[in-house]
């Protein structure tokens, strides 16, 4: 019976591609599942997806490692239901032994409307060698059978736009193909838009590998929705796709001026059955000079169409330049002769601002065409130390069309063959590394010390498990060497590291190894060729053996504004290295500070503070605000004069606030800057100067009746603009600084707030306001569609009690969203089971609701970087079962996304209180973890991310006790939570801060 069953799948592709199945979600797995390891993922299955027959694809391999005849016995669940259960995957037809392919299985009557979690799970006993490597997972629905449907085949790629293309605006998107065949077609969402009502649609270009398919046409003459109806159109690029990266943009053609706009929620790449799979990135072309930082002997993949005056930097920084004096620099990608008159890209290449290459790429090695190949230069001679500045540029002349597209960009020492990852420590920070070391990998880690005496009793700890992955009775040859100097060169298990898969703590004393400047730790597995033993490493911390506070490190470069963005809490240290050559060369050089001092117990005295220079005491206890900085919010620079306390070689600047325990003052520092002259002329580092053309706004503020306004203008600045935003709205920029951005306009008074900034990371701002007299707008005026799913979790079984809190919250969030005209789902102390009913009711409440809120109080983890909920029945025995047992704030947020342009979306934590599975192996860290919010969202947490928040003494809890008090005044919404967060933090004496994540797209007032 098995066997006819697995021939019955191995023949359903090609059942299924006939039926025209449509790709509903594909999922990168990449991994070994060895004996007793599970991993879940989720995909979503909305209300309108036909789901008469859905098909879960599989591709891997099934391995008989010990090679006894018997293959990996493996479970496969789908909502928790065993769909394969403790079988071999090799006995439906799956490769075996390193030949991969797919098999296919009906999984309809498994699925359901919403999130759905597939589990896969090597059910082997324990010491079992044999494993299962799986590639990819691939979930089928049947085609809609139209265009609307994305006819077409197999969908090949889906790319995610979500944005709205208003006048000049041009976006591109990759996506490769390794050999095209049949049919592709490109399919298009999204909706046009007459937003001036003259009857005209947009007129807009879609080009395929610079061939324009569509060309200053409206989407809408092409079946496209008008006016906020969505619905998707298709185009066939068969004759336009070639083998490798392939290039889609999108661009809005209207006249500079013109309001109609195109909104696309997402591109989608089908191809015939049996057309080629397809990974992609999505890049943004523009022919503005970006920058970006690139490491010695690691690959950067860049992924880049160099068009025409297209000009690229890319940062690498060396501490020294001994024995790289063969370096080379290698470029993968292709030159491509798009006019096809035999002549290839004109295409410069810069060391530190030394021309080495001006010739066509391919002449160096580049491939052809679309062919990738790699071209090497040889840049020892002109590489410095410090900050080394690579450029790339397309210097064809205006009205050419050749290119390069560059995948990746490499500097290599030539002198080491491998790959060693370098990364940097803190002292007494715990650094995350989450990283395992199989046959031959080396790591390693730096760790500065401004002075040895930092670390006279250091101990290197290093946190994880040792893997005798063969069963032989032997462990994984390891060395650590710091500095050169041996450790170790034994098996880790053997220092008190866990073994197979439990963890625990090995710790080496280090301290007589440790010199003052920069140290290296390498780790290494010595195993050789063909040993299949490897370690495990979590976490890494070097401890001086002190409870005090970490010092943070960081590492600035000479005339580069670093921005540091920290709250000087009392003893809250900084400490900046700083690399000089030789300080003969740089004449003069200056400290400046760039922030504001808090005097926020409101007793005129501010924060004590302590600035040092290589030991040198600048500033001891005075607070900054004594000597011309910024305070109470307002922000300002200090210069220190520093040239005659730096020495050659490595610098270190210490930053401090010596406030005793318990002192509510600090200070905020935004940026830090070591500034210095080279020779007798002066490295200036100023902000950009922008200057307003466009609204006339001169006295600050103006009058208009319009929903958007073009904002225009021009950024100054010696150094070259990087960008330019207008209320977070990246701005399009000439090379001369010219910048111009339409934005929306709520009804009523309007902020515009101008960012430039420099090459050089330097900002500037300008604001004004704008009055918008019409009766549209974005607002909560009118009588609007509010829904809330409120949670309130506290009487968990297996965690700990919150006491009443929680409910409290809940129920007193519920009566106060109720009076504000919500719609209100509640559920208190629920399982996993009750929440996600709670979920469904609020998805299908919340589709065309114009605000949606969820608000929760309870246990709250972070896992991996994400943040979940805690039903009351959660277990968490097996740490991997998080996304099993509880609701990924992500999944909460796919829920309330709608095409609704002008929804509102809020989100509230309260919590981040103690994680109660604390002594989990994965990345549980404190409190929540800090999040993106998507366009016209809110997303609020009790307390910063990594924080934990105060449970609270009375009726409430700390948080939503006054975000209650804030929410029933009329006031702007953000009002609403800074309002709070300053409450907050005045009550918790600034141990609590609030913390919001926010990209709204107007003004509301949650009591209107």
């Amino acid at each position: 019976m098995k066997r006819i069953l697995a021939l019955f799948l191995a023949f359903l592709p090609s059942v299924i591609f006939a039926q025209q199945m449509t790709e509903l979600k594909k999922i990168t797995v990449s991994e070994s599942f060895t004996s007793g390891e599970s991993h879940s993922y989720t995909f979503n299955v909305s209300s309108s997806v036909n789901k008469s027959k859905v098909q879960l694809v599989l591709r891997g391999s099934d391995y008989d490692y010990d090679n006894d005849g018997d293959y990996t016995d493996f479970r496969i669940q789908i909502n928790g239901t065993s769909i394969i259960d403790v079988e071999p995957l090799k006995n439906y037809e799956l490769g075996g032994n390193g030949t991969f392919n797919e098999i296919t299985i009906d999984i309809t009557s498994y699925v359901i409307s919403g999130n759905n979690t597939i589990m896969l799970e090597n059910t082997e006993m324990e010491g079992q060698v044999d494993y299962t490597y799986v590639t990819w997972l691939q979930v089928l629905t049947p085609a809609a059978g139209s265009s609307s449907g994305g006819g077409g085949g197999n969908e090949l790629q889906n790319i995610s736009v979500s944005k709205s293309f208003t006048s000049g605006v041009e976006q591109s998107y990759s996506f490769y193909l390794s050999s095209p065949s049949g049919t592709t077609k490109l399919v298009v969402r999204g909706s046009d838009y007459d937003y001036d009502n003259d009857g005209d649609f947009t007129d807009f270009t879609i080009e395929i590998n610079g061939t324009a398919i569509i060309e200053i046409d409206p989407l809408m003459n092409h079946g496209l929705g008008q006016n906020g109806n969505f619905n998707e159109i298709e185009f066939d690029i068969s004759s336009y796709v070639i083998s490798g990266n392939n290039t889609v943009i999108l661009r809005n053609t209207e006249m500079e001026g013109q309001v109609d706009y195109t909104y696309i929620t997402w591109l989608k790449i089908m191809g015939t059955a049996g057309s080629s799979t397809s990974t992609s990135t999505t890049t943004t072309t523009s022919n503005l000079l970006s920058t970006s930082n690139i490491y010695l002997n690691t690959k950067f993949s860049a992924y880049h169409r160099f068009d025409n005056s297209s000009k690229r930097d890319y940062v690498l920084y060396l501490s020294t330049t001994s024995g790289l004096e063969n370096a080379t620099l290698v470029l993968d990608g292709y030159d491509y002769d798009y006019d096809n008159d035999g002549d290839f890209t004109e295409f410069n290449v810069f060391v530190n601002s030394n021309l080495i290459s001006e010739v066509a790429l391919n002449e160096k090695g580049l491939g052809k065409n679309g062919s990738s190949a790699k071209a090497t230069f040889t840049i020892g001679s002109y590489l410095k130390n410090g900050n080394n500045t690579i450029t790339l540029e397309n210097s064809e002349v205006s009205g050419q069309t050749d290119y390069a597209y560059i995948n990746s960009v490499t500097v290599e020492d030539g002198k080491t063959s491998s790959n060693v990852a370098s990364y940097t420590l803190s002292l007494n920070s715990s650094y995350s590394a989450y990283h395992k070391f199989p046959n031959q990998t080396k790591k390693e880690y730096k760790l500065y010390l401004s002075n040895i005496s930092e670390a006279t009793n250091a101990k290197l700890i290093l946190d994880g498990y040792d893997y005798d992955y063969d069963n032989d009775g032997d462990f994984t040859e390891f060395t650590i060497s710091v500095n050169g100097n041996t450790v170790t060169e034994y098996p880790l298990k053997e220092s008190g590291l866990g073994t197979n898969g439990t963890s625990a703590k090995a710790t080496f004393e280090i301290a007589n190894y440790l010199i003052s400047g920069y140290n290296t730790i390498t780790l290494e597995n010595t195993e050789v060729a063909e040993q299949i033993d490897y370690t495990y490493i979590n976490t890494i911390q070097v401890s001086n053996g002190s409870s005090g506070p970490s010092v943070v490190s960081k590492t600035i470069t000479v005339n580069t504004p670093e921005n540091i963005n920290t709250k000087f809490t009392p003893l809250t240290e900084m400490s900046l290295s700083v690399y000089i050559a030789n300080t003969g060369t740089i004449g003069a050089a200056s400290l400046i500070l760039y922030g504001t001092d808090m005097d926020f117990d409101n007793d005129a005295d501010f924060t004590e503070f302590n600035v040092s220079v290589n030991g040198t005491i600048l500033l001891n206890g005075t607070p900054l605000e004594g000597i011309g900085f910024g305070k109470n919010g307002t922000y300002d620079y200090h210069t220190f004069d520093v040239g005659s306390y730096l020495t050659s070689g490595y610098n270190t600047i210490s930053l401090k606030n010596v406030e005793a325990t318990g002192q509510t003052d600090y200070t905020f520092m935004k940026s830090v800057e070591l500034r210095t002259q080279q020779g007798s002329n002066a490295v200036v580092n100023t902000p950009p100067a922008i200057e307003i053309t466009e609204p006339n706004a001169s006295r600050g503020f103006q009058v208009v009746q319009a929903q958007t306004v073009k904002v225009a203008g021009r950024a100054i600045d010696p150094d070259g603009i990087s960008k330019v935003e207008v209320n977070g709205v990246a701005a399009q920029v000439s090379a001369t600084g010219e910048f111009n951005a339409t934005i929306p306009l709520g009804t009523g008074n309007n902020t515009i707030v101008v960012v430039a900034t420099d090459n050089k990371y330097m900002s500037s701002t300008q604001t004004f306001a704008i009055e918008n007299a019409s009766s549209g707008g974005t607002t909560t005026g009118g009588k609007l569609k509010k829904v809330a799913l409120v949670i309130g979790n506290s009487a968990y079984v297996n965690a700990s009690n919150l006491g009443m809190n929680p409910i409290n919250d809940a129920n007193d969030m519920a009566v106060a969203l109720k009076d504000l005209g919500f719609d209100v789902i509640k559920a208190n102390n629920a399982d996993y089971a009750q929440l996600t009913s709670a979920l469904k009711e609020f998805g299908g409440k919340n589709t065309d609701a114009d605000v949606a809120l969820v608000f929760y109080a309870g246990h709250g983890i972070q896992v991996d970087g994400k943040n979940y909920i805690l039903p009351t029945d959660v277990q968490l025995k097996d740490p991997r079962a998080v996304a099993l047992e509880c609701i990924s704030v992500d999944n909460v947020q796919n829920i309330m996304e709608t095409s609704n342009s002008n929804r509102l979306n809020l989100i509230i934590l309260d919590a981040c209180r103690n994680n109660p599975f604390q002594t989990s192996t994965r990345s549980t860290g404190s409190g929540l973890a800090e999040m993106n919010a998507p366009s016209g969202t809110l997303i609020a947490f009790a307390t910063s991310p990594g924080k934990v928040a105060a449970n609270g003494s009375g009726r409430n809890g700390l948080y939503t006790g006054e975000l209650l008090k804030q929410i029933k005044s009329s006031q702007r919404l953000e009002d609403v939570f800074i309002n709070t967060r300053i409450e907050v933090e005045r009550i918790s004496g600034g141990q609590q801060s609030p913390w919001e994540v926010a990209r709204l797209k107007g003004k509301y007032d949650l009591t209107k």
